[in-house]
């Protein structure tokens, strides 16, 4: 049996080598594979180094070429007639059926070899998971199997090449297609629910989904292996059938079919499963066991609403996002047994129904005018929290979402505590970022009234921000409460955009002189030196900005746009990939406090500094050709960490005075900490405004990593350090680091030229407002001259216009150039090279043939 398996596998691998086809078959599914990611996925703009587009779309691939590989498998020989000498030879037809098999498979896996420099294309472009990609390949190595299957199949059913390939097509797209509302409304006509539901959420392109992210199961391998042999075994019967042969054959078949069932159906029962992500994300957090070893011995009730009689008629979206919840959710369940996990169907029982109304669970809105549930009650002891409705944009963060709502629990009444001091009015919604709103639902929160000398008891954290103006008495409640071994994060800006008031270019009150009366004082007194007069301008990082007229974009920078370059190592930005500050200051480590002070966030070695007054009398494209300064890196946020000294040589006169009033004594003044202390500080405030830490996407507002980072800041200063490593490993997200080097080596190479001409037009246009000014006020100053002066000004103007653009479309050609140029080694290299070693297997035959005869 196995010799001859092993004699028709080389047999029919030598006639697809001698086969010129094979060759043209083989380099245009590699073409077909690269054009469908480059040009239809949008693999290069896409910003992501992974190979999320090409494994989306090579199942395709396989539906219209794997067909036409196999397609002459038995049809062709049928139709000859050749197929009687194969069944007289003494080598069993499941050896001549598995040796083909095999041998198609051989050259579809030497398909997926050629891609190489697919995966070569990402490590060059950025840091890609190697792991994802080794998963996605065993995936679509065995989805190919798949397909090559049922296109065996085909060509045995059929009686001519066309006929296979086109029953190979349509069977393989449905297969494909189960999960489509269109065809899970043809199932439901004529399979139960439950049936239609299991196939939706476990057929092929949902398994191979899964390890296209990295996750290979036992089940998975088993079921698409299953289904491969599902189908040579139809092919199988078919044969015997067809020839009138080996007719007992066929009655081995259902057995071996329910032997293919039940060991699918047992691997499903066997928790074998590999984790092939770098950042192990398929795998519980060492922050969620740390959770679960909170749980009291009674363990906590986890219930999970979700409306699973509207489960086909959801998006894909819901879901596959409810499948991957039941998936957690078991997993959670094994970690700790004293976890009671049941999912509810609020639909089907009038008391759960009045439960959700009764917890406010929200339903989310369906296209019929339905609502659907999707959320979670989590209780212990007494202690209930509710997800009203889950985000379903992030469905990696389910963990996140989930143990969020668990370690509240929890914690019930010891949240943590942390004391916000701000100008803002948190009780507007117009003045109240989301991040206070979010930290309002996680943590005890507390607003300082300005002038108040002490911090409240018992606080975890304080933060400051949006304060241009500060009391003396506030300042030296943090001052002591740093004192006592407090966590401070302090958000300060020279330039403060998002201002609800004109803040826009109110100082950091005294922030640069010796007296202590703000926040920066105390920075500087314990080694962050922040001058408030200067804004940083970096072409390096500069981000690219829409004109106000929609004329274009140019690149503005002022606006800075941070990678992983630009991030220091730290807890807080280990999963942060891209930030965006406008209009940042700068801190300087004060001499002496090199211990203490650590960079979190740094510009490029082109960084420069412009006047905050500037923008007093011009715009900001004008305000960064004023760019002065040596060119270096400068600190945008910092740490400090250690036993500090008090800003402070005593109690101030104003806060004795405010005790005295209350007829009280202050507490005792501390010179030297307590115990060590750390602050955090960022010379932005922009950054964490609606504005720049979310962005829409269709109707809903997304977070972006400056959301992360702020939250990254709070839990980790606040000490929930376990929340901060399960949510930081969902929000890693791995961009073209290549393709933004180049970009700001581009940017820079131009930026300079690119502001003399802007600052040339600010003035072009100023001289020209002037003159037409007077002209209009028939000034007596005006002479005969001045229209043809004001025509000559316009008309320099649109040439400082036309070289910006000119200049701007340079910046962006190195970049589009790349992109071309990558795409073009991804369709056109391999299929190349495939094509020479046909030209090159066939001109060797040719001349062994000539020298025969």
């Amino acid at each position: 049996m196995r010799n001859g398996v092993a004699a028709v596998y080389r047999f029919e691998l030598t006639r697809y080598k001698a086969a010129p086809a094979t060759y043209l078959f083989v380099a245009l599914m590699v073409a077909a594979a690269a054009v469908a990611t480059f040009f239809i996925g949008g693999f290069y703009g896409s910003n992501q180094a992974s190979l999320d587009i090409f494994f989306r779309y090579i199942p395709w691939v396989y539906v219209f070429f794997a067909p036409a590989l196999v397609m002459g498998s038995w049809s062709e020989d049928i139709r000859r007639g050749t197929s009687e000498v194969l069944f007289s030879l003494p080598v069993p037809l499941v050896a001549v059926h598995a040796g083909k098999f095999l041998a198609a498979w051989t050259v579809l896996l030497l398909m997926l070899a050629a891609t190489w420099v697919m995966p070569l294309t990402i490590c060059f472009l950025g840091h890609p998971d190697v792991g994802t990609i080794v998963s996605g390949y065993l995936g679509a190595a065995l989805l190919g199997g798949v397909m090559l299957a049922v296109g065996i199949w085909a060509s045995a059913v059929a009686r001519t090449q066309a006929g296979a390939y086109a029953l190979a097509l349509f069977t393989g797209f449905l297969l494909l297609a189960i999960g489509w509302g269109l065809m899970t409304s043809l199932l439901q006509t004529l399979l139960p629910d439950s049936l239609v539901a299991a196939l939706v959420d476990g057929g092929l392109l949902a398994r191979f989904g899964l390890m296209t992210r990295g996750l290979i199961t036992l089940h998975d391998v088993v079921f698409m292996l299953g289904m491969g042999a599902f189908f040579l075994m139809l092919a199988y019967v078919q044969l015997n059938v067809r020839q009138r042969l080996r007719l007992r054959a066929n009655f081995i078949v259902l057995p071996a079919i329910a032997v293919i069932v039940g060991l699918t159906w047992l691997a499903g029962l066997v928790p074998l499963r590999w984790d092939a992500t770098e950042d192990k994300n398929h795998t519980l957090s060492e922050g969620t066991y740390t959770l679960l070893g909170q749980l009291p011995e009674a363990g906590a009730d986890v219930v999970f609403y979700y409306s699973s009689a509207q489960h086909l008629d959801a998006s894909p979206q819901v879901r596959q996002f409810a499948v991957r919840m039941r998936d957690f959710l078991k997993t959670l369940k094994k970690a700790d047994k004293r976890l009671h996990v049941r999912e509810v169907a609020p639909e089907d029982d009038a008391h759960d129904l009045l439960k959700v109304e009764e917890d406010e669970l929200v339903p989310m809105p369906q296209p019929d005018g339905s609502g659907l549930y999707l959320g979670m009650t989590v209780r212990v002891q007494g202690e209930e929290t509710v997800i009203p409705l889950f985000d379903i944009s992030r469905p990696e963060q389910i963990e996140y979402q989930v143990m969020s709502a668990l370690a509240e629990v929890i914690h019930g009444k010891e949240r943590k505590k942390v004391a916000i001091v701000t100008e803002l009015d948190m009780g507007d919604e117009k003045q109240r970022p989301r991040l206070m709103l979010d930290m309002m639902q996680h943590y005890d929160v507390n607003l300082v009234r300005m002038g108040a000398p002490e911090i409240p008891a018992g606080t975890d954290l304080v933060v400051v921000f949006f304060s241009p103006f500060m009391e003396l008495e506030t300042v030296y409640a943090i001052d002591q409460y740093v004192m006592k071994g407090g966590h401070v994060l302090v958000l300060l800006d020279p330039f403060l955009r998002t201002a609800v008031k004109d803040y826009h270019l109110m100082i950091d009150r005294h922030a640069g002189d010796d007296k202590v009366d703000h926040i920066a004082d105390l920075l500087r007194h314990w080694g962050a030196d922040y001058d408030y007069r200067y804004l940083i301008t970096d072409p390096a990082l500069a981000t690219v900005v829409q004109h106000e007229d929609l004329s274009g974009t140019s690149s503005y920078p002022l606006w800075l746009t941070l990678g992983k370059n630009n991030m220091v190592s730290h807890p807080v930005t280990t999963f942060i990939d891209r930030l965006t500050l406008p209009e940042s200051g700068y801190f300087t480590m004060v001499p002496g406090h090199g211990k203490a002070y650590k960079p979190l966030l740094v510009s490029s070695g082109q960084a420069q500094v412009v006047s905050r007054t500037a923008f007093r009398d011009v715009d900001g494209p004008v305000v960064a050709s004023m760019a002065e300064g040596d060119k270096r890196e400068r600190d945008l946020a910092v740490v400090l960490n250690g036993t500090f000294e008090s800003a402070f040589d005593g109690v101030p006169e104003p806060v004795t005075r405010w005790y005295k009033d209350y007829h009280t004594q202050p507490p005792a003044f501390v010179k030297t900490a307590e115990k060590p202390a750390a602050l955090m500080a960022v010379a932005d405030v922009d950054f964490a405004s609606d504005l720049f830490s979310t962005e829409v996407q269709g109707q809903r507002a997304v977070p972006t990593d400056n959301y992360y980072f702020f939250r990254n800041m709070v839990e980790y200063l606040a000490g929930d350090a376990a929340l901060l490593s399960i949510r930081g490993r969902a929000s890693n997200v791995r961009p073209f680091v290549m393709v933004d080097r180049l970009a700001q080596n581009t940017v820079a190479a131009f930026a300079k030229e690119e502001q003399d001409l802007i600052a040339r037009q600010f003035t072009v246009l100023e001289q020209a407002k002037t003159l037409q000014a007077l002209l209009d006020a028939d000034s007596p100053k005006v002479g005969p001259s001045v229209k043809e002066d004001i025509r000559a000004l316009k008309l320099e103007e649109l040439k400082v216009r036309q070289a910006i653009r000119q200049i701007r479309r340079q910046g962006r050609e190195a970049v589009e150039r790349l992109g071309r140029v990558l795409a073009g080694l991804n369709i056109a290299l391999m299929p190349i090279v495939i094509g020479l070693i046909g030209v090159g297997v066939m001109t060797r035959r040719r001349r062994k043939w000539h020298k025969s005869t």
